[in-house]
């Protein structure tokens, strides 16, 4: 079922906005992107992809962008050492795309998320009713506070969906379980928490598509907050079949008074919401997005014989 709708994308040449773009494509539906820079990803070409180069956070830039959108789907974010570039981005790049949504009269906004903007302790079981974070990292904290501008749009009547997405799994350059940790992993620079224990979900990057496209199609979701994984595991699962990649030895363990200061959560994430609302089912599987990363890394291997 084709999306009519012209959407305006954000974040459309990373890992997951590039998916995002595709499937939209590939369904009839003509795709605006703001980029820093064009044609930088020559798979999105197609008669019906649009460039706009520019900052999203700038509101006249993310206004002038959203004129004739119907959908705004806002996937763009960033982390790092520092908080005031990645609030910015974050928060301020929310809110500019928040306000250009509303201007343009959009029929849908979507966010996307991550199960890190809630706040782990005491808790065992992750639902969308866990309270948000109001410190911590840079990431997990900043993502929180740009889901509070989007209930807040919400109530102003935007409708709105916000999904959040677990680890997610998939090959891109820019991925981060499949490239960025994977390359710390390779080179010893994660230790383990308490033995690995700890949980990491994880969905894999298609099946977050899925929930992408089951939130514009379905109107129950205007208003809905929405976990998005497949499986709960731990890092000492998904480190050690990285380490399968490279062939590199065991990681260190964090010693038990450096871990007793940080978060060590056990329990489990839960995306029963999207399931009963949205119909959700996921069809790719941990092993399989796994192979992605593993496949990647050895033709890499073989690129550089």
């Amino acid at each position: 079922m084709p999306i009519p709708e012209r959407t305006l994308l954000t974040g459309a040449t990373g890992f997951v906005g590039s998916r995002i773009a595709r499937r939209l494509l590939d369904s009839g539906a003509p795709v605006r992107s703001i980029v820093r820079r064009a044609g930088t990803d020559t798979t999105l070409f197609h008669p019906l992809y649009e460039e706009i180069v520019g900052d999203f956070v700038d509101p006249a830039v993310a206004a002038g962008a959203a004129v004739g959108c119907g959908h705004v789907i806002h996937v763009a974010a960033t982390g790092g050492p520092d908080l005031e570039p990645v609030r910015r981005i974050n928060v301020d790049g929310t809110v500019s795309m928040l306000e250009a949504a509303k201007a343009a009269g959009a029929s849908r906004f979507i966010q996307i998320s991550t199960v890190s903007v809630y706040d782990l302790r005491a808790v065992d079981d992750v639902d969308e009713e866990i309270p948000l974070k109001s410190g911590g990292d840079h990431y997990g904290f900043t993502k929180a506070e740009g889901d509070r501008r989007v209930f807040a749009a919400m109530a102003g009547g935007l409708p709105a969906t916000i999904l959040r997405p677990s680890a997610i799994l998939g090959f891109h350059p820019t991925s981060t379980w499949a490239v960025v940790v994977p390359e710390r992993i390779r080179d010893r620079r994660i230790k383990l928490l308490r033995g690995g224990g700890n949980t990491l979900a994880f969905v894999h990057v298609e099946d977050l598509v899925d929930a992408v496209f089951l939130a514009l199609r379905n109107s129950c979701s205007v208003g809905g907050v929405y976990n998005v994984l497949d499986r709960n595991g731990t890092w000492l699962e998904y480190t050690d079949e990285v380490r399968t990649w490279f062939g590199t030895a065991p990681l260190d363990e964090v010693p038990e008074a450096e871990a007793a200061s940080q978060t060590y959560f056990i329990g489990r994430f839960k995306a029963d919401r999207l399931a009963t609302d949205l119909g959700w089912r996921p069809s790719r599987t941990y092993a399989e997005g796994m192979a992605e990363g593993s496949l990647q890394w050895q033709a890499g291997r073989q690129g550089a014989r």
